[in-house]
């Protein structure tokens, strides 16, 4: 009966210095990660910082987006505005519905002078009977009676 006691010790022994051994490494994996912590948050920390500078670019990036956006508008309306003036350069040789009158007098808003090519063939010819329907239209009158219509847009 002692031997099997001194066996039963001798192995609860064993057995004690496994669960120590075992609880050291417990103890060792948690300092480790309690260690690994703050460097996680730095990490996110800095993370968070990046993402912040990405949203910052983006902002700018649209912004400047934005800009040149209304660069295209405003070139686009110029463009638009010196087609316009041309077209009313090219028509000013047409009178109005039986005034004397031309078309760009009907439109005080773009007012151009006639160029020296259409001022002498307005002396060898004689115009059309032409009018303004509106800004985007011109009716122009035929030989036969009728009215023509063009778009000016």
């Amino acid at each position: 009966m002692i031997s099997g006691s001194i066996d039963k010790v001798e192995t609860g022994a064993i057995q004690v210095d496994q669960a120590g051994a075992t609880m050291a490494e417990i103890v060792n994996a948690v300092n480790a990660s309690m260690t690994s912590c703050p460097m996680i948050a730095d990490a996110s920390n800095e993370q968070s910082v990046g993402i912040e500078e990405v949203n910052k670019a983006i902002i700018q990036m649209e912004g400047v987006t934005q800009q040149n956006a209304a660069l295209v508008e405003e070139a686009a309306a110029a463009e638009m505005q010196e087609r316009a003036n041309g077209l009313y350069a090219a028509i000013s040789v047409f009178k109005l519905d039986g005034s004397r009158e031309d078309v760009r007098s009907a439109s005080p808003a773009i007012a151009l002078s006639a160029s020296a090519s259409a001022v002498q063939s307005r002396k060898e010819c004689k115009p059309p009977k032409a009018r303004v329907d509106d800004e985007k239209h011109l009716s122009v009158h035929l030989k036969d009676g009728e009215w023509k219509s063009f778009d000016l847009a």
